[in-house]
């Protein structure tokens, strides 16, 4: 069954297909802040119209952005296996097929790992991508096709590893913002979060010059949405929006804001957050 890395995460957005007029769903997954700490997204498979309700969480993909290189590493759950993989790292949210035109068929994404024997664990490393204008970062997209192991044939086959070096993925043509609006996104939105570490209470503070919808969510490090808070802002005003989490305290939990003109993430903790073994 075909399978997307993507929401939500803790990347500064997941985008999508079908948001952009495709007619097929997936996601993908834009990265700004280069980190030795990987970005983990969940695997889903059968999510279709990117309804993760729908689909099965099959495993995760992690992507490390540092040193000005890319790493896409998949890890399946046990009891599944994958026969494709195909990644695109761009400076554009899609990439363009023959003719030009964008699109999102993974043919065209630019790496492809050919067939793969039924594998548990793919890692494409070391993808270079030079000239990134760090307000908009770069675009991934994880796609594989995966099956359920019913077999002992489909177990205990070897990692397969692919060496990205020599494709470099060159953004010194990126366009920030939407050429059509005189606008451009912010893809690192200042906000502030406190008490850090939290204890059942966050409290979110904000400030822009502009009047602006706000979005303010709440995944867990699985990527799964457990709050979202929306309320109108008017600019110049100091802003700040209380969220009760007491019901889901105890774990690690990203915050994300969203505005009009920009998107920004941040990471908070509880005060009684302990790493599990």
């Amino acid at each position: 069954e075909t399978a997307f890395a993507g929401p939500p995460s803790n990347v500064e957005e997941n985008r999508c297909f079908l948001e952009d007029d495709f007619d097929r769903w997936g996601w993908t997954n834009n990265i700004t802040v280069q980190s030795e700490e990987a970005y983990v997204l969940p695997l889903w498979a059968g999510a279709a119209q990117c309804d993760t309700g729908k689909g099965n969480l099959v495993g995760s993909v992690s992507i490390t952005y540092f040193n000005n290189e890319v790493d896409v590493v998949y890890n399946l759950d046990e009891g599944y296996s994958m026969t494709e993989a195909h990644v695109n790292i761009g400076c554009e949210k899609y990439p363009t097929g023959p003719g030009g035109e964008i699109t999102v068929a993974p043919g065209q994404y630019n790496f492809n790992a050919g067939a793969l024997d039924h594998i548990s664990n793919y890692s494409l490393l070391d993808v270079p991508v030079i000239n990134v204008n760090p307000a908009q970062g770069i675009w991934v997209i994880a796609h594989a096709v995966v099956c359920e192991n019913v077999c002992v044939q489909c177990m205990d086959h070897p990692d397969v590893e692919q060496d990205g070096s020599g494709t470099t993925v060159d953004c010194g043509n990126q366009v920030i913002g939407d050429p059509n609006n005189d606008v451009s996104l912010e893809w690192n939105l200042p906000f502030t979060t406190y008490p850090v570490p939290f204890d059942s209470y966050v409290n979110v503070a904000y400030q822009y010059d502009y009047d602006t919808d706000i979005s303010i969510q709440v995944f867990d490090v699985k990527g799964m949405l457990i709050q979202e808070v929306s309320t109108y802002y008017q600019k110049g005003t100091p802003g700040v929006t209380k969220l009760d989490l007491s019901a889901v305290e105890n774990q690690m939990l990203f915050i994300k804001v969203i505005t009009d003109r920009g998107v920004g993430m941040k990471k908070v903790i509880a005060s009684n957050y302990r790493e599990r073994p």
